[in-house]
């Protein structure tokens, strides 16, 4: 599946950060037992600083853009949770993150002898 528009060019170059901050976020409230509350918004956490402007406008719109194509759901306030489908998709992005987030979720039962 293609998940960019390439056509759309760099407004559309975040939505790897998006669903892998989501994803990130997503799997600690697993552990907590609180999904249902959502992720909130963190993007200067998932690009790595504080969104420009324009950044901020690509940002709302790669998200308005996952939820029209039916990767996220926006919930009340600054949250979003992913769907099955977006939770998929951004275990595909980064196979290893994936692991390595279940891995600190379970305890760590991959390390040590």
């Amino acid at each position: 599946m293609n998940w960019r528009n390439e056509r759309a060019g760099r407004p559309w170059r975040y939505d790897r950060e998006i669903l892998l901050g989501l994803y990130s976020g997503q799997m600690l409230l697993a552990d907590s037992g609180d999904v249902d509350a959502g992720v909130r918004l963190a993007y200067a956490l998932w690009i790595g600083h504080k969104p420009t402007p324009v950044e901020a406008v690509h940002l709302s719109r790669n998200m308005a853009s996952l939820e029209r194509r039916g990767l996220v759901v926006r919930l009340s306030g600054c949250r979003v949770r992913l769907t099955p489908a977006g939770l998929a998709m951004a275990e595909a992005l980064d196979p290893l993150r994936a692991i390595a987030v279940e891995e600190l979720l379970s305890g760590g039962a991959g390390h040590g002898a």
